[in-house]
């Protein structure tokens, strides 16, 4: 019988403000982000998504020598939710070491793992927290308004050859104000073009290869939606997460674009409302944000993944 460490992650309080995100932590504009307040939230709308979700996962390996895994699987510290409560267990004892990107909040577990049969289990509580921070309607940014933290957002990356489309995306899109009716133009168009299929793709299928085959799942077509969307000079930027009500459950991934003075998500396949998401990961692409990473010969064996929470029952009808 294998001994578990369980560890309390609740004592972790650092959490990035939608102002600092905005300004970028590893750089600020126009004086110092800590002399910025940063905006005021409510509670999220229970009447659109549950505004308690609860997360789980458990994933299984098979190490076959020593390893290094480096795991993305808790929810993010920043604005637009709040973790109220989490646990983590490892089988077999392993000491966890944990870090956060001071930039996006992203978190991350290393584990040293000998040889053998490895399970990691998380679970949290997460409360939807929405910004009283106002949206432009019409949703459009100049380049030069942009915020230069959105910068590195409008260049190709790893999966996201934003260059290599840019042609087709000019186009085929009416590249008119750049603004939110552009970036639901995208979503109609992978909709109308890409089929969602698994077994279509693997961890090395980047945008261009899910254009020519047609074909993809919620990675594949969240970095073909980024691609489109750099390509016409609107900030994209990769989000993984715990998606309320996705069938069937697993990790998610999203696109989040700058529109409108603030970061907006879109889900392109359609199969979940973004307001239902618990953040894991942002990224340039899923290079950045993996839910799983291993530096050995190793073999996952298992994944179960959940994220459930209730819609409030109707007010009774008095009349």
């Amino acid at each position: 019988m294998h001994d578990v460490t369980a560890i309390d992650l609740t004592q972790e309080t650092a959490t990035i403000s939608e102002r600092e995100d905005e300004l970028g932590l590893d750089w600020v504009e126009s004086g110092s982000a800590q002399a910025v307040a940063p905006p005021q939230q409510t509670p999220a709308d229970p009447a659109i998504a549950p505004r308690l979700l609860d997360v789980r996962c458990c994933l299984k390996y098979e190490a076959r020598e020593e390893a290094t895994f480096l795991l993305n699987i808790m929810p993010a510290r920043r604005y637009g939710q709040r973790i109220e409560r989490e646990a983590l267990s490892i089988d077999p004892d392993l000491i966890a070491t944990r870090w956060a990107q001071r930039r996006s909040g992203n978190r991350f577990l290393r584990l040293i793992v000998p040889p053998g049969s490895l399970a990691v289990t998380y679970e949290a509580r997460v409360e939807r927290i929405e910004s009283a921070r106002p949206a432009r309607c019409d949703g459009t940014d100049a380049l030069i308004r942009l915020p230069t933290s959105a910068y590195p957002y409008l260049n190709p990356s790893r999966y996201c050859q934003s260059d290599l489309l840019a042609r087709f995306a000019q186009m085929t899109f009416d590249v008119g104000p750049v603004g939110i009716a552009l970036v639901h133009s995208v979503c109609d168009w992978l909709t109308a073009n890409i089929e969602y299929q698994f077994d279509t793709s693997d961890a090395q299928t980047t945008a261009i290869d899910t254009f020519h085959r047609g074909a993809g799942v919620c990675r594949d077509f969240a970095h073909l939606a980024i691609a489109f969307c750099r390509a016409l000079s609107i900030p994209a930027r990769y989000v993984t997460g715990y998606a309320w009500r996705l069938d069937p459950q697993d990790f998610h991934a999203l696109v989040e674009v700058y529109c409108g003075g603030q970061w907006r998500l879109f889900d392109p396949t359609g199969r979940t409302d973004p307001r239902g998401l618990v953040r894991i990961g942002t990224g340039l692409d899923a290079a950045e944000t993996p839910f799983s990473a291993f530096f050995g010969d190793c073999e996952l064996t298992g994944i179960d993944v959940s994220c459930e929470g209730q819609l409030p029952s109707p007010a009774p009808d008095l009349a």
